[in-house]
This record gives structure tokens, sequence and C-alpha cells, in this order.
């Protein structure tokens, strides 16, 4: 069995067996792991960024992610990233642990590109995140003051 070696939130860390893993196996080989509701890529509760990029860890093979620096939720240490865990803890957007991270990612991911996004886009950016519980105002809300303190207009 092969180990493997990922670049995680900045850390380069080592995952036993890795090899034959899904990312989302090797994250909670690491106790580092976002929630997994569906196991099929559909819930956005696992998401998470390989270089830069978001993917479905319950989907992805670690063996495959190679150099590529994974980020989860609790690693949103950029600038972006600062602002949008600020907004969601400020607002409560961040209440539910099934949901958030994945949210939070997909936020930072959005914002990343362009933080002058509007309504409809912050909402086009969560649409694969599945929330049972909050019908999303408080995300989309928390997304868009992160945006304004990006845009240096708040914080």
């Amino acid at each position: 069995m092969t180990d493997l070696v990922l670049t995680l939130n900045g850390t380069p860390r080592s995952v036993p067996n890795g090899a034959q893993m899904t990312l989302l196996e090797a994250l909670r080989a690491l106790d580092v792991a976002p929630p997994m509701l569906c196991g099929e890529g559909a819930c956005g509760s696992c998401l998470v960024l390989v270089g830069q990029e978001p993917v479905a860890a319950c989907l992805t093979l670690a063996a495959l992610v190679g150099t590529a620096p994974v980020e989860t939720a609790a690693g949103l240490a950029d600038p972006v990233g600062r602002a949008v865990r600020a907004a969601f803890a400020a607002s409560g957007a961040d209440a539910c642990p099934l949901c958030s991270a994945g949210m939070m990612v997909a936020a930072t991911h959005a914002l990343r590109i362009s933080p002058w996004i509007t309504d409809d886009e912050v909402r086009a950016a969560l649409l694969g995140q599945t929330c049972r519980c909050s019908g999303y105002e408080a995300q989309v809300a928390a997304v868009m003051q992160a945006a304004l303190a990006l845009q240096g207009g708040g914080a």
C-alpha cells in the first residue's frame, strides 16, 4: 500500500495508504474531513478546493490530486477566505455544520474570481450546495457582506 502526501491547507501531510482512498477518506484519515451527506457529489457538503477548483471530495480519488494544494473550509486563510469565514460567523450563516463548509468553499471560489458579484451570481455559485434548514438567505447575505468587505466598503 502506498502512502500519499497532500498539501492540505498549506501544509504537507502524509496519508498512510492514501493512494487507494477518495479525497474525502484521506481527509478523514487526517481528521480534517468536511461533512459528507450523500456520497454521490450531489449535496456539496464535502466541497473542497483542489488547485483553486471546487471538487466533491467524495468523488475525487486522492491519488489524482497530485501536487495540487487542497483547501478545506477550515483552511480558507487568504483575504477572500477570511472575509467569507468572518461574514458567515458574524451573520450566523455558519450555524449548520453539514452545509456551511461547502457553502464557504463555494463562496470563496466565486469571490476569488471577482468580489464584484451580484445577488444572482451568489445564488448561482451556491446552486450545488444543499441546505435543508436555512433557505439560503443567511448564506447569500453573508457572501454579499464578504464581497462588500473585499471591495473596501465594509467589514
